[in-house]
């Protein structure tokens, strides 16, 4: 998830590498970097924030590399680090990265 949110990759010739969509990785950034902390933190998670996260860092289609508008990436984000299951409690942490947006729950899938 560092990878995705910190690292520029330059684009190889010829490489099994599928490109991450850069445009929605950069609107992505502060929740991107707020789920690997949840994921790194000593806070317990829901397995279905965990399994939404590797969906989207493992399925070629995903709106990590395909998404379908630039914004996606951003709300599938948001949707694993809400189904993490720390985001609201008292001691999740709110500031994993300069500029990061606080995420709070709200009722109702988008």
């Amino acid at each position: 998830m560092e990878q995705v949110c910190f690292k520029r990759r330059e684009r190889a010739l010829f490489s099994a590498v599928i490109p991450t969509d850069g445009q929605a990785v950069e609107i992505a950034r502060p929740a991107l970097a707020q789920l690997a902390w949840a994921l790194r933190s000593r806070e317990s998670v829901q397995p279905g924030g965990v399994a939404l996260t590797q969906l989207l860092l493992t399925d070629g289609t995903s709106a990590l590399y395909r998404p379908a508008y630039p914004e996606q990436l951003y709300e599938v984000a948001r949707r694993a680090l809400l189904g993490l299951g720390t985001v609201g409690e008292p001691s999740a942490r709110t500031d994993a990265c300069p500029g990061a947006l606080v995420l709070e729950d709200q009722p109702g899938p988008r």
